[in-house]
C-alpha cells in the first residue's frame, strides 16, 4: 500500500517538529555556556583588578613604612568581601628589612580558587618600587584566598 499525500505530510511535519526541538536545545545549551564563560571570567577580572590594587598598596607601603600589622589592616579594607581576612602573621611573608635605604621591594600576591576555570585555578600579581641607589631588596609575598 502506497501511502497518501496527507500521511507522508504528517511524516515530515513529525521530523521537521524533531529537528526544530534539537535546533532549539542546541541554541539553549550554546547560550548557557556563553552566559557561564561571562560570568566566570568578569569575576576573573574583578579578582585581579583586587590583587592589582593590594600589590601596589602593598609596595609603597613597604617601602615607605615597612611592614607590620598596620599593612595588612589597610589592604584588608582594599580587599572585597569576597577575600579571606589578611594578616600580617599567616598570609605575608616579607624577608628582613634592610639596613641602608638604597632597596627595592617586590611585592606578589598569589591566590588559587577552584572556581576559575581559566588560569589553571590560579592568578597573581606582582608590583616593583625600587630605588635606584642601591641594589638590596625585600621580597613579600602574600597569599589570599578567594571565596566566590
Amino acid at each position: 500500500m502506497s501511502k497518501t499525500i496527507k500521511q507522508e505530510e504528517n511524516s515530515n511535519l513529525k521530523k521537521a517538529a524533531i529537528e526544530n526541538i534539537f535546533i532549539w536545545i542546541v541554541l539553549f545549551a550554546t547560550f548557557v555556556s556563553i552566559l557561564f564563560f561571562i560570568i566566570n571570567y568578569t569575576s576573573i577580572i574583578r579578582t585581579k583588578d583586587t590583587m592589582d590594587a593590594l600589590a601596589d598598596y602593598g609596595a609603597n607601603f613597604v617601602a615607605t613604612r615597612g611592614t607590620g600589622d598596620d599593612l595588612s589592616n589597610k589592604m584588608n579594607s582594599i580587599a572585597t568581601k569576597n577575600f579571606n581576612n589578611i594578616s600580617a602573621n599567616t598570609n605575608m611573608i616579607c624577608n628582613a628589612p634592610v639596613a641602608d635605604n638604597g632597596y627595592q621591594i617586590i611585592f606578589n600576591v598569589r591566590t588559587t580558587n577552584n572556581s576559575y576555570y581559566f588560569f589553571n585555578k590560579a592568578l597573581s600579581s606582582q608590583r616593583v618600587v625600587f630605588n635606584q641607589l642601591g641594589s638590596s631588596s625585600i621580597t613579600c609575598n602574600l597569599n589570599v584566598t578567594v571565596n566566590e
